[in-house]
């Protein structure tokens, strides 16, 4: 398989700024046909000794999870038991009912002086349903209306709500449905529901677990945020012994022919773009060093962990890859090939082992 030089998959599932330029992401090293090596395969020893990546220290903040933060995660987990029905290819003429989605437009009053309206160019939507934002007045108000009819909804504004010198006056809200755009079916939360979606054996099991479920959630993104950082500071603590030639002179000829291209394409010397770029072929050659050096620390990793990525793992995993990149799996192989997914894929999960293996500590903050 030929390698590319351009490569989006590998920041895929990390969304990783590029450590390097384009190249430094290139993967599927095969011999022979493109002149790079297959290191995955290669005894590495030689060219890199791997550093103590388990001990480099990180001290992340992490935010307590309160009971309410509970509560809201049990109430969201149930909101979203629910089928939707879709009206917008068969408009509905019946009443408003509860759970039904609106469009609507509105003309808010207080003593005849508009004081809030809906913009013409943005179209209000909402869940007929408590716990929408809206006062319960403007929710009663919209049940039982069928599309182009208007109703009137007074009620009295909050106090401290940001309303200013409204706080705590009656308004009268102009309300015209515009359409009825579709209707939510809740369905009720039982133990055996509970079970198929998450796992827990009851629905009190799975409340119970939601603290722990809620701060592990927490932990993993505080932790990504230092997923480069881990990795450029495990790839520095490791020595390079020597840099395997083909391997830089790969890497080297890729960088050099993307200034080359643009070059080309503007219609000027190499020279001119290298010193329009701050770069010369010396700095090119630290750069494919570099690149190569990542390279050997990659499949050094892999190797002495033995991580892999299984064929179940991959037909699972390319799924979202290719939704990711809006193609079908068949278009996704057919452009980048099943082994530089598979590649990509083994690149994340070395990220991910040597960001969880670094010394954490989780400081936990109110």
């Amino acid at each position: 398989m030929n390698r590319k030089t351009y490569v989006p998959i590998r920041a895929i599932g990390l969304i990783l700024t590029l450590i390097m330029l384009v190249a430094a992401f290139t993967a599927c090293v095969k011999t022979n046909e493109d002149g790079t090596l297959d290191l995955l395969h290669m005894d590495l020893t030689p060219y890199i000794t791997l550093g103590d990546y388990r001990a480099t220290p990180y001290e992340l903040e992490v935010k307590k999870v309160t009971d309410e933060d509970v509560a809201t995660a049990f109430d969201e987990f149930q909101m979203s038991l629910y089928s939707y029905e879709d009206y917008i290819e068969a408009p509905v003429s019946r009443p408003s009912m509860v759970n039904d989605y609106l469009q609507i437009r509105y003309v808010g009053r207080i003593d005849g002086t508009v004081v809030d309206e809906s913009p013409e160019s943005s179209p209000q939507y909402l869940l007929l349903a408590n716990g929408n934002g809206y006062y319960d007045w403007i929710n009663d108000a919209l049940v039982g209306v069928r599309a182009g009819e208007t109703v009137i909804a007074e009620g009295q504004l909050g106090e401290g709500e940001n309303y200013g010198e409204y706080a705590g006056r009656t308004i009268t809200y102009e309300i015209t449905l515009v359409a009825i755009m579709g209707h939510y079916t809740f369905t009720e939360m039982t133990d055996e529901i509970v079970k198929e979606k998450t796992g827990y054996e009851t629905a009190e099991a799975y409340r119970a677990a939601l603290p722990t479920v809620l701060l592990d959630a927490r932990k993993e993104q505080a932790l990504s945020t230092v997923y480069k950082d881990a990795w450029e500071k495990a790839i520095e603590a490791s020595t390079i012994h020597k840099y395997p030639k083909k391997q830089v002179d790969y890497y080297y000829n890729a960088f050099y022919g993307n200034y080359s291209y643009i070059a080309y394409q503007n219609g000027v010397s190499v020279d001119v773009v290298l010193s329009q770029y701050g770069v010369d072929k010396d700095k090119i050659r630290d750069m494919a060093e570099q690149s190569t050096a990542e390279d050997l620390f990659y499949y050094a990793v892999v190797q002495a962990e033995g991580l892999e990525v299984t064929d179940e793992e991959y037909a699972e995993r390319v799924v979202g890859i290719a939704e990711g990149q809006q193609m079908s799996v068949q278009e996704l192989e057919a452009e980048y090939g099943k082994e530089y997914i598979r590649d990509s894929m083994l690149y994340d999960e070395a990220i991910l082992f040597v960001a969880h293996a670094a010394n954490v500590n989780y400081i936990y903050v109110d």
